[in-house]
Formats: structure tokens, C-alpha cells, sequence
């Protein structure tokens, strides 16, 4: 079936849902139809920001459907009169095979951190996992970020593999607020002008052509490089003069720096960010929106368990680095205990810092103390969890929403 179709694949670390949801989004506003496979399922997104999530086929259990999942997913696509699909490929999903018999004209890829590394051992077998989507066959472009490249010595596997493919190969990137000077040969830049909580002023340079700046509702330098993928992603005859009409309505999907702002109350983030490297990028980010510097920045998160144990201490250190304080608490525990997990995550607070995070294994009430403590200037993070609608503790699924919880507790601050 997909032979029949445009298919895209992106695999990285970080980033894959955003990635494939806001080029869906793009495209099906100015081009055509298109659809977005993932974690957030199957979403079929058509002009004016009409989407229709298939649900036979959500919520996903797997970030990429196995093999026979994906083929009769493609043929829905087909009747659905679909012709441009973007899909999420985690490594696992490579490795196990999932893609076999999959038509994929292009690969995109992201960036490489520290997640899953249970299972793939170190950063060395993760990268290499990930290279082998850009050895299909079939490919005909390549989208990549040229900083990456030098993101981590293991990252070279990656790049080796899109330098030996004969695909088309498309480097972007980003030039980030204050604008230095950037030593980057990308083709395609996104150009931060400056950022506040309307949103980020950008323009987009193509070819040393740059367009007039635009205002897009997406927020980060991380979610900017998500950007800059997509704009690689667009077609060869795009002019850089229709970037505000192509990409200014942009919004990034469910659960990725989602902003509830209400006024005279904090302002409180949802966020998917689960490994140290989103946690540290989206704590940054929201500093910048700070208003005032007597302003905290809180953070609830926690570390699922039954997964990689090695990023609880990393990603306690980032925490504390980058939030005044904050709140641990439960993330998916599965079958661990959530005060091991807690600990663990704890352990790589420094002993000058632990005082100001607090262990609240019940994410609600964490969630409660977070926005019911917090002055109307603060802001407060709930990180790790972003669009999932569930809790998994000892084997059981309890219904759970960041959002819908956060609300709760905003509504209440303002009656």
C-alpha cells in the first residue's frame, strides 16, 4: 500500500511527534491531505486545521505500529484519499523490522540522547540503530540539522550513513536569539528574532534569500530546530517570501510546551519532556519567559519506571540547575517503587539544592502544590508526560491527564 503513497520517516531521540504532526498539519493547509503516525496514533490532518484521529488505530501503544499494523493503516490512508504520510520511526522500531515493506522516499532525522538505553545498551548502539533508516533503498531526500552533527562523538554512525546514501540530501538549522553569528552552511535556517508569551518572531532564510519576520505560537529553540525540519521537508519550488502564509499558523501538537495562561495566576506548562536533554531545553526556554526576575520557575516531573534507571540522577541535576524548585513524583512507576524511583532521581540533586524539591508520590497533589503555592509570576512546569491520558502503577491503568488536572486546580484559583 504504501507504494502508493509519499511517505516520510523520522526517527530521532527527541522530537519525532512534533516533527511529523506540525509537517501533516503544513501540508495538508497548503499543499494537500496528509497524515501523521505515531504517538499521538493516526491523525489525518485536511485544509483550515480540520483533524480527524483515526481511532481504530489510537491511542498507540508502540511509537511505530508493527509491520502488518502499518500496511493496513497505509491502505485506510489510501481510501481516505490521503497522499502524504509522516511517520514516526523509533529506533526500535528498525531494529525489530517494523518498517519492512514500507515505501519511505524520506527520512528525516532529529537528534540522539539518552533514552531507551536499557535496551540498546549505550549511545553507541542507539545511534547505530538509528542510521540504518537512512540505508532504505528507496530514499530519495534526507533531512537533517548540520549542529547535530556534532552533538556526540557516537552521533557519527548517523551522519556516516546519510553521507554514504545517494539520496538528496537537506541540511537546515536554527539561528537562535540573540542572533550570534552562525558558522552553519545549511540550506535552510530559522531565524529567532524574539520570543515572549504571545509567541516567537522568525524568519526563514533559504538560499541567503530571508523572509520578512512572521509570528509562529511555537516557543524554544528545540521546538524551533522541529521547525526548521519541517521547512526542509517543503517543496524544492518553495519561496522563502510565502514562509508566513506556509508556516505561520503552525501549532505544535497535544502535550509538547503546551501554555495555560490565565491572568493574575502562574503560568503553568505541560511538556512531553522526558529525557535529560528535553527536560534541560524546555526549563530553558521558560526561564526566558520569566517577567520578572523575583519570578520561580517550578518543576513536577518524575522518571518512569521499569526503564532506563541511568537518567533519574541526570535528569534530578538538570532539574535542579535550570527550576528554583519543584516537586518529584510518580511518572509511569509500572512495577517500581515510586519513592526508589524518587531517590534515584533525587541522588543527582547537589546537597546545597535538596531542600528545595520536595517527594509527592501522588502526581495530583504534586500537581496541586505546584500551581496552588505558585505566585501569579511564577511558572510552573509539568513535565513527562504531555498528551498521555493515563497512569501505569503495579500493572494497573488509572486515568490521568497533566492537563485536565492543572486545570482543575487553575479553575479553582480563579473562583
Amino acid at each position: 500500500p504504501s507504494d502508493k503513497l509519499d511517505v516520510t520517516a523520522v526517527t530521532g531521540t527527541d522530537g519525532k511527534t512534533t516533527v511529523v504532526n506540525l509537517a501533516a498539519s503544513v501540508f495538508a493547509n497548503s499543499f494537500e491531505d496528509s497524515a501523521a503516525i505515531g504517538t499521538l496514533g493516526v491523525v489525518i490532518y485536511r485544509k483550515n486545521q480540520r483533524k480527524q484521529v483515526l481511532q481504530d488505530y489510537s491511542p498507540a501503544n508502540l511509537t511505530t505500529p508493527s509491520a502488518v499494523i502499518l500496511q493496513s493503516i497505509f491502505e485506510k490512508l489510501r481510501n481516505e484519499q490521503i497522499g502524504k504520510v509522516f511517520l514516526e520511526a523509533s529506533s526500535i522500531g528498525i531494529t525489530t523490522q517494523r518498517l519492512q515493506g514500507t515505501n519511505i522516499k524520506t527520512a528525516v532525522f532529529t537528534n540522539l540522547g539518552s533514552d531507551h538505553l536499557d535496551i540498546h545498551g549505550d549511545l553507541g548502539n542507539l545511534a547505530y540503530s538509528k542510521s540504518q533508516l537512512f540505508a532504505h533503498p528507496a530514499l530519495t531526500n534526507i533531512v537533517f540539522t548540520e549542529k547535530n552533527r556534532f552533538q556526540h562523538s557516537e552521533i557519527h554512525a548517523v551522519y556516516e550513513a546519510i553521507e554514504r546514501s545517494d539520496a538528496k540530501k537537506i541540511s537546515v538549522g536554527i539561528k537562535a536569539f540573540p542572533n550570534k553569528p552562525t558558522n552553519l552552511t545549511s540550506e535552510i535556517l530559522i531565524v529567532e528574532k524574539n520570543v515572549s508569551r504571545l509567541g516567537t518572531m522568525v524568519s526563514v532564510i533559504k538560499n541567503d534569500e530571508e523572509s520578512e519576520p512572521f509570528l509562529i505560537k511555537i516557543f524554544g529553540k528545540h521546538n524551533l530546530e522541529n521547525l526548521s525540519l519541517v521547512a526542509g521537508l517543503l517543496p524544492d519550488d518553495f519561496k522563502v517570501g510565502n514562509a508566513g502564509k506556509v508556516l505561520g499558523d503552525c501549532r505544535l501538537p497535544e502535550g509538547r510546551f503546551e501554555l495555560l495562561d490565565k491572568e493574575n495566576l502562574p503560568l503553568v506548562c505541560i511538556d512531553f519532556a522526558h529525557t535529560p536533554e528535553s527536560l534541560k531545553v524546555t526549563l530553558q526556554t521558560l526561564g526566558r519567559l520569566k517577567e520578572k526576575r523575583s519570578s520561580n520557575l517550578i518543576c513536577v516531573f518524575g522518571c518512569g519506571g521499569n526503564r532506563d534507571i541511568k537518567k533519574r540522577p541526570i535528569m534530578g541535576k538538570i532539574a535542579a540547575s535550570y527550576a528554583d524548585h519543584g516537586y518529584i513524583t510518580s511518572d509511569n512507576p509500572r512495577e517500581e517503587s515510586i519513592e526508589k524511583i524518587s531517590q534515584e532521581i533525587m541522588s543527582g540533586i547537589c546537597l546545597k539544592k535538596k531542600g528545595d524539591w520536595l517527594l509527592i508520590p501522588d502526581r495530583r497533589k504534586a500537581i496541586e502544590a505546584a500551581i496552588t503555592k505558585a505566585d501569579k509570576d511564577d511558572i510552573v512546569l509539568i513535565a513527562g508526560k504531555g498528551h498521555e491520558k493515563t497512569q501505569q502503577i503495579k500493572g494497573v491503568l488509572f486515568e490521568f491527564c497533566d492537563k485536565r488536572v492543572a486545570e482543575e486546580f487553575i479553575q479553582k484559583g480563579i473562583n
